[in-house]
């Protein structure tokens, strides 16, 4: 933002608050001006002469004022627009520096990632290591909670961008889908289980309510009109696996977590699935390391 000094007939400075100039116009001032041409100002900003001819009309008509005098042999500038450039380049240098600082800024601060404890176990570490091995001077900072914990985390600008398993509503951020996890029930050794009804008789080792992986769970009972009390559940995964080894109960986990000694059911039901998200806010200061960010996750889930 420019804000131009008028002086009333009385000599009291105003501000003219209706001053936001569009950065791009300033710069072609500043070369017009320099060069006393619009043809040379073409071929320096590598635009079309009407694009320059424009820009300096835009300027003049907000002015209300002349910036040049058309002469034959060129233009050149009015008094007024002798004054116009000394503000324009010391606001431009000033504005250089701010995008300097912020590079500095942006290279500075870790990207903030926040992560569900599926995609932390199984994809994150490969895509970090990428992110980190292309870009040094960039770090990350990473927090790993269930799905919910990490979206609040997201709202309250504590993470820059999440990776959970569900999904999230909420226009003020960008989400990808990434595909999803197929989740299954397993056991540490086979049972005489024929449907679900038989297995829900079993206990069943849940992760905590309002988890992707148990609203899927309880999305089943609803589907199949069955109510289960639940009686054992965990706020991660690694709790239910080891309570399966120890042959506690029947799991409910994504299969890509479940280890290859444990019997899966693979028939009980059809394929349950939770969807796997990729959010962070719209309009991010530091869009180029977030931007490459996404771009790693993306293809480390194949998209």
């Amino acid at each position: 933002m420019i804000i131009i000094i008028d002086r009333s007939d009385d000599g009291i400075s105003k501000p003219l608050w209706r001053w936001i100039m569009n950065i791009r116009l300033l710069k072609i001032y500043k070369e017009v001006y320099e060069l006393r041409s619009i043809t040379k100002a073409t071929e320096t900003l590598y635009i079309s002469q009407p694009a320059v001819s424009q820009a300096i009309k835009e300027l003049e008509t907000v002015l209300n004022r002349n910036l040049f005098v058309r002469k034959s042999g060129g233009i050149e500038p009015t008094p007024f627009g002798v004054q116009f450039y000394l503000q324009v380049t010391h606001f431009l240098k000033g504005y250089h520096q701010f995008e300097a600082d912020v590079l500095k800024l942006n290279q500075s601060n870790p990207l903030r990632i926040g992560s569900s404890i599926t995609v932390a176990k199984t994809t994150l570490p490969d895509i970090i290591k990428r992110f980190e091995s292309l870009h040094l001077d960039n770090k990350t900072e990473t927090t790993i909670a269930n799905a919910q914990d990490v979206l609040a985390l997201l709202i309250e600008d504590k993470v820059d961008v999440a990776i959970i398993e569900g999904t999230m509503h909420d226009e003020t951020f960008e989400t990808i889908h990434l595909g999803f996890y197929n989740l299954k029930f397993f056991s540490k050794y086979e049972l005489n289980i024929s449907n679900l009804e038989t297995l829900l008789q079993h206990r069943v080792l849940l992760r905590e309510s309002g988890s992707s992986i148990r609203n899927a769970f309880e999305a089943l009972l609803l589907e199949n009109k069955m109510i289960y009390q639940p009686t054992w559940q965990a706020v991660n995964s690694e709790a239910i696996l080891f309570a399966v080894s120890q042959d506690l109960g029947i799991g409910f986990l994504p299969e890509v977590l479940i280890h290859n000694e444990f019997y899966i059911y693979n028939d009980i039901t059809s394929d349950i699935t939770t969807p796997i998200t990729l959010c962070y806010r719209k309009n991010q200061v530091f869009e180029d390391p977030l931007n490459e960010f996404v771009d790693i996750v993306i293809k480390a889930f194949g998209k």
